[in-house]
């Protein structure tokens, strides 16, 4: 009778062990990119870490701004941070005010209006929703980014930051658009790595008639990108094309003593981690004005 019992055990244990490999095979087969994910955000977070370390530190001598629990000059003043890998990356630029700085006048133009709603697409580590949660403290964020591990930091980031009214989501699929109202009036930020050329479709475009767009373009992954988007737009709203500036244009304009000591080279080595080639953004508004 015991040996029966022993038997019965050992087979539930392995028809038990056998289902539970099959079932984390079955999710391997479905999410075969969430170790690489984390693998990657991994890697990341040591870059980041180093190339503090081994380079704007020992650029700029050993930098305050580098330790300082908050981000001191630019749009993204203010906001607090828990250590300097929380920027993920553009670390020297976040930190001395000039990440970006190509569209800071538009941004803080539209930082005046009034919306319904904002629809941050490619969100990031939420930086720019954190900003429009304080100018827009009882609008809804709606902010949208694709790795996990970089929204457990967005999240991390919102509540240092107190940004209750921001929700943060996960992959956005053009259905997603089903949601919106098209009467209402948005703020529409995109940076989602070409898939804007689905986004902002003819077939879309009803959808943001009375919303202020941003979108960052990315020809070098599909050709035409800037081209086809801008000629989409055109006919319900004004368009600017804003291009990128060169990292020497961008070191040119910090103005921190430290930085502003080191020769040409040093500070285009500060400032450059090997990103993206040269990109543009699209600056839209409606030919009707929202605030009316």
């Amino acid at each position: 009778m015991n040996e029966s019992k022993t038997l019965q055990a050992k087979d539930w244990m392995r028809a038990t062990s056998e289902s539970l490999l099959s079932t984390l095979n079955l999710l391997q087969t479905f999410c075969p990119s969430w170790q690489t994910e984390k693998e990657n955000r991994d890697k990341q977070v040591a870059f980041v870490n180093n190339y503090v370390k081994e380079t704007l530190l020992k650029l700029t001598n050993h930098h305050p701004v580098f330790g300082r629990p908050i981000i001191e000059s630019g749009l993204f003043q203010n906001i607090r941070i828990e250590s300097v890998a929380d920027l993920q990356a553009g670390i020297a630029q976040k930190l001395f005010g000039v990440y970006e700085i190509e569209i800071k006048e538009d941004l803080e133009r539209f930082l005046k209006n009034k919306y319904d709603y904002v629809l941050n697409i490619g969100a990031a580590e939420g930086l720019y929703s954190i900003v429009f949660s304080k100018a827009f403290p009882s609008t809804p964020v709606y902010s949208y980014e694709e790795s996990y591990h970089t929204r457990k930091l967005f999240r991390k980031l919102c509540a240092i930051n107190n940004a209750e009214n921001v929700e943060v989501l996960g992959r956005f699929d053009v259905e997603e658009l089903d949601k919106l109202n098209s009467s209402f009036k948005g703020l529409v930020i995109c940076d989602c790595e070409g898939f804007e050329n689905v986004i902002f479709s003819q077939a879309n475009i009803q959808k943001f008639l009375k919303s202020d767009i941003l979108i960052e373009t990315h020809d070098h992954m599909v050709p035409g990108t800037t081209t086809n988007i801008r000629n989409i737009l055109e006919k319900n709203f004004e368009v600017k094309i804003v291009e990128q500036m060169s990292l020497e244009s961008r070191a040119s304009l910090i103005k921190e003593k430290a930085f502003n000591n080191l020769d040409i080279a040093s500070k285009v080595a500060a400032l450059d981690e090997d990103r993206n080639p040269l990109n543009r953004w699209i600056v839209a508004s409606p030919k009707i004005n929202l605030n009316l």
